[in-house]
């Protein structure tokens, strides 16, 4: 016996696609990624081989070769390099400009510019030495470090497992000095996502993380207003 079935039914039409290239070795953006995305939005990750070590032209091709596995068969607005660390330096210069990958470099600088702070925090899991890479390239961008905090953490699952607990802390504390406008807190395997929102209300300044402002980017670039709260300032436009 046939049965008559309704016709199928469907969602509707994701309003932007994007992707992001994350490490293979980064234990921490996904779940931070995709919960800054709106469910309206298509959102693919892809991981690629780590930077460090390898020669970094090989990387480059390697980088855009993986921005073409998001969504091969539909239209993508935007892809975008998930690690900070790589985007400040000979590769984010490699991959930077008009190609077809945006850098966690670019979405930062272009989320500072957007925010119109020239006094901020810096907050890494990094070396001092690699926050001294971070503060000469956005300081030649007309953005001053006020204060810089470098955690020299050099395990990639303790970056993603640091506490919720210390990330405040030490956010707060230099949210609270007069002289800085916003924080910076980078690396996108750091999982700050969920204290973006208490930090801005209990200091009534902007935070920018490195996920935030990709995700951020990639939204603008697609044409898409995100609206989130949850986001702080940056998103919640």
């Amino acid at each position: 016996m046939n049965m008559t079935y309704p016709l199928p039914d469907f969602a509707p039409e994701p309003k932007a696609r994007i992707g992001f290239l994350l490490l293979d070795t980064d234990h921490g953006s996904d779940r931070e990624i995709l919960s800054l995305v709106p469910a309206d939005v298509a959102a693919s990750l892809v991981r690629v081989r780590n930077y460090e070590g390898r020669d970094l032209r090989a990387c480059k091709d390697e980088i855009v070769d993986a921005a073409r596995l998001v969504y091969p068969d539909a239209r993508v607005d935007a892809v975008g390099y998930a690690c900070t660390s790589g985007s400040f330096g000979e590769l984010g210069r490699l991959l930077g400009g008009r190609g077809p990958v945006v850098t966690t470099r670019d979405a930062v600088v272009a989320a500072l510019a957007e925010l119109s702070v020239s006094r901020i925090a810096l907050l890494t899991p990094y070396t001092e030495q690699l926050n001294s890479v971070i503060e000469a390239d956005i300081g030649a961008q007309g953005i001053e470090v006020r204060s810089s905090c470098a955690l020299a953490i050099d395990s990639n699952d303790l970056i993603a497992r640091l506490s919720q607990r210390t990330i405040l802390d030490i956010a707060g504390r230099m949210l609270a000095e007069d002289a800085v406008q916003a924080i910076l807190i980078g690396c996108n395997a750091l999982r700050v996502a969920s204290s973006i929102r208490y930090l801005e209300e209990t200091y009534g300044k902007p935070v920018i993380t490195s996920n935030q402002a990709l995700v951020w980017r990639l939204l603008q670039i697609s044409g898409y207003s995100s609206g989130n709260r949850d986001g702080g300032a940056l998103l919640g436009a």
